[in-house]
């Protein structure tokens, strides 16, 4: 459907073609080629809509060509006639195009419908004949514009997003949809239900036209036939996430730093290609990965919204009107972008949201802080399994973390020094499994001041 409507768009500005030579196919490619509104990347056919080229499949190029010609002179045009003309232009080397080229190249200018903003200079340029997109952000560039332009998003930030994530959700829609690449993050909405989450994050994916978002969602995400869906996409945006762990996170890396990845669509050839998506998730549930690491998490940009809003206070017709003040809305945030690039990339996150990131990262060190807390290493000291991670489960209650299970546990009391192992102690008659070479501290060596105190 909505390419039927980019077909009817550039078909209702271009003047139709007359057929007047008996050669149609050598008439019709001389037409193509002199008007230049039909390229090419690869085998990938663009056309021109006036502020973009606008990707098409192959399998609608003979209909485009045959509705560019006159009413009158298309039951002159065979079909045949077209598959030869569609083979000479797409071999043209003149009507080639670098799509990915003019993106690593323009990173820095973002196209408006209006205008070309350079979002390190603040220059506003208007002749594109210069420069390739092949998309345009669905809303004119307003460079004098307020939070205050915008009534209906002012309130939005007030009762969902939170004032104190004001700066952070500019700053990551900024960057959601523009070409910048270098912060290698992600983002992540996280809350309660009714929270404003999912119209936030539909919000930031309307600045593109459909073709250009995927919506694979967060445990999906490194699953190859999923993967694929993010080849020629400009953003990821999923709004309904379940618990279910991401696995393979090396994936979830790569896309985030645009290195290769492979995606294959079912019985079909793998296909390794280099990712400059986006990824925006939204979620009631917390995020979580099989293998998590300090770099996994350092990828993370966390917004939290943790205001429900009541039913009954609730307006259905919210996300139109911020669709309203879309010209608004994405002009802050394109604005917000020399800043952040400024910053080397600082999200301003909110102490919430910084809070979520720590808590994270303190929990993959929890068994070691634990051990390095509550237990000696002693080589002729011994504890059961039982006992040691009861211990860490009453430690964790008392920190505020959350637990590894019974079987990382033991893969990080093994590795805390060389001289633990995991074996049979006590006497023989009740002999159980647990761990050598440290002990559980006795109450005096809990309560014994630090060395601190001890030096005066």
């Amino acid at each position: 459907m909505f390419e039927l409507l980019v077909i009817t768009m550039f078909l209702s500005g271009i003047s139709l073609i007359i057929i007047s030579d008996k050669d149609v196919s050598s008439q019709l490619t001389k037409e193509l080629i002199n008007r230049g509104t039909i390229k090419f990347c690869g085998t990938t056919p663009y056309i021109w809509l006036k502020t973009h080229w606008q990707k098409i499949s192959r399998k609608s190029l003979p209909t485009l060509i045959r509705n560019m010609i006159s009413p009158e002179d298309r039951t002159k045009v065979k079909n045949s006639h077209i598959v030869e003309v569609i083979k000479r232009i797409s071999d043209d080397i003149n009507l080639q195009i670098d799509v990915d080229g003019a993106f690593w190249r323009q990173q820095n200018l973002l196209n408006f419908h209006n205008c070309v903003l350079d979002i390190l200079t603040g220059k506003i340029i208007t002749d594109r004949s210069k420069y390739l997109f092949n998309y345009v952000v669905d809303a004119d560039f307003m460079p004098r514009c307020t939070l205050n332009d915008a009534p209906n998003f002012k309130n939005f930030v007030e009762r969902s997003i939170g004032k104190e994530n004001y700066e952070c959700f500019l700053a990551s829609t900024g960057y959601a949809i523009s070409s910048l690449t270098a912060a290698k993050v992600a983002f992540f909405y996280v809350g309660p239900h009714d929270g404003g989450k999912s119209t936030a994050a539909r919000l930031v994916a309307s600045a593109f036209s459909p073709e250009l978002v995927s919506n694979v969602s967060f445990s999906q995400l490194t699953d190859s036939h999923y993967t694929i869906m993010l080849l020629g996409k400009r953003l990821n945006a999923s709004f309904d996430n379940s618990p279910k762990p991401m696995s393979h996170e090396d994936v979830f890396k790569s896309i985030t730093s645009c290195e290769e990845i492979m995606g294959r669509e079912l019985y079909e050839t793998p296909v390794v290609f280099r990712p400059t998506v986006k990824l925006l998730y939204a979620s009631n549930y917390p995020f979580s990965f099989k293998h998590p690491d300090e770099a996994i998490y350092r990828r993370m940009i966390i917004l939290p919204f943790e205001n429900s809003v009541p039913k009954k206070e609730q307006n259905p017709h919210l996300f139109e009107k911020l669709r309203e003040e879309r010209n608004v809305i994405f002009s802050l945030a394109a604005m917000s972008l020399k800043e952040l690039v400024d910053s080397n990339y600082d999200f301003k996150m909110s102490a919430k949201g910084k809070a979520y990131i720590t808590s994270r990262i303190t929990e993959l060190h929890s068994v070691e802080d634990f051990l390095s807390d509550r237990t000696t290493c002693d080589k002729a000291g011994a504890c059961s399994a039982a006992v040691l991670y009861n211990n860490y489960l009453e430690w964790c209650r008392e920190n505020a973390l959350t637990p590894v299970d019974k079987e990382k546990f033991k893969e990080h009391v093994l590795g805390f020094t060389p001289y633990i192992f995991y074996k049979k102690i006590g006497p023989r008659q009740k002999r159980l499994w647990g761990y050598s070479g440290i002990r559980l501290k006795s109450t005096e060596e809990l309560n014994a001041p630090d060395d601190e105190k001890e030096v005066k």
